[in-house]
């Protein structure tokens, strides 16, 4: 009888529809339905919206049968969605559902997903999504594989979907474009670009990296995911900015100095004081280069103009980074360009106080000069 009843189905048989429930069929039967990567199971009415059958539904929910469904595939409204624009009179079907039960549309399934994920999946319609947009359902959720209704139109090439999504409803782009940072997808970000999806490329994006927050423009996420092939595009192509006070890692050349990248830098380099731009909280890409202990990048960093000894909000330079991680070898760039390694902190501790303990750690070697220096400072307490 489940054959017969997805066949009558298939044909929008309706008379022969309602004689097989009224002799004893089941209104509410569950049809499996091969094909795919695995069968699926559907509802009678969730597989006439499926096959965009009006008339069939209209007489399966005069027969009794189930509008509100939670379960995958079972939801009449979530099937007439999907397939909504694939046909004349498709938008018919999926408004007689909303005429049944208007909160049963505006809900999730037991997927997380809406109404507008199915709609953004499958044809991406526009007009789908503006009908159900003006019905009050959720465009911007995430579903259970953390998508967005945007990231299906994006990977259909929607763009009429896409654009209404971001232009009209306010989906936010810039996951997705920190995602085709990510994958090294240059075309890709050119493409949104060009369309007008995604153009103030000095906004933040924000990340894909959960703990801090950082709030990177798309420029500063290239850089800390050492895309640089990216960096020179959004530099030379989309005009992103590089001097732009922001917080700690979410200016481009601290990123790049915290990853030891002299190439990033040297995209980064604009000649017009890139490495003199502080952070929000006072650190230049010196402080970020010392910490990590690339002695690349602090002399690519020197010799562009990058200051050696400045402190941050709390007094802390370069020198006391690199001392408080046991780089002797920036100690001793440091030293050679004439930093003042007995400069307290806001705390009162020294870059040698650091080192100094560092040494007595066995994991630190001061060279004999700076040794003979730090036992005569009047500054130290070294004990």
């Amino acid at each position: 009888m489940i054959g017969d009843y997805k066949a009558l189905i298939d044909h929008g048989s309706v008379t022969d529809v309602i004689a097989l429930v009224n002799g004893g069929g089941d209104v509410n039967a569950v049809l499996h339905i091969e094909g795919g990567k695995q069968p699926k199971h559907f509802s009678a009415l969730a597989y006439a919206a499926f096959r965009l059958q009006l008339e069939v539904a209209r007489a399966l929910v005069e027969l009794g049968a189930h509008v509100r469904e939670t379960r995958p595939h079972h939801v009449p409204a979530f099937s007439a969605a999907a397939f909504s624009g694939a046909g004349p009179g498709c938008h018919a079907l999926l408004r007689f559902l909303w005429e049944q039960d208007p909160s049963d549309v505006k809900r999730c399934d037991s997927q997380s997903c809406t109404a507008a994920h199915y709609a953004a999946s499958r044809n991406a319609c526009e007009a789908t999504l503006r009908m159900l947009h003006g019905w009050e359902v959720p465009m911007n959720t995430l579903n259970c594989k953390m998508r967005t209704p945007l990231h299906y139109t994006l990977d259909q090439g929607a763009h009429a979907a896409t654009l209404f999504l971001v232009s009209e409803v306010g989906a936010p782009v810039g996951p997705h474009v920190a995602t085709m940072i990510d994958a090294g997808d240059a075309a890709g970000i050119m493409t949104l670009h060009k369309e007008g999806i995604w153009t103030s490329v000095d906004e933040a994006i924000g990340t894909t990296m959960a703990q801090p927050p950082w709030s990177f423009t798309a420029l500063a996420h290239a850089t800390v995911r050492g895309q640089t092939g990216i960096m020179e595009l959004l530099i030379a192509d989309l005009g992103a900015s590089v001097n732009e006070r922001r917080q700690w890692f979410e200016v481009p050349a601290m990123a790049a100095a915290a990853a030891g990248s002299v190439q990033a830098l040297r995209l980064l380099n604009d000649g017009d004081g890139a490495f003199r731009l502080q952070a929000t909280n006072g650190r230049t890409p010196a402080h970020n280069a010392a910490t990590c202990g690339s002695a690349q990048c602090l002399v690519y960093l020197q010799e562009h103009g990058c200051p050696m000894d400045g402190g941050d909000q709390e007094g802390y330079n370069p020198a006391h980074l690199a001392a408080h991680q046991g780089h002797d070898h920036i100690i001793k760039l440091l030293h050679g360009w004439g930093c003042d390694l007995g400069k307290p902190t806001a705390h009162g501790n020294t870059a040698a106080e650091y080192a100094k303990s560092q040494e007595h750690d066995g994991t630190f070697s001061l060279p004999p000069t700076l040794s003979l220096q730090l036992s005569l400072s009047p500054h130290l307490s070294l004990s």
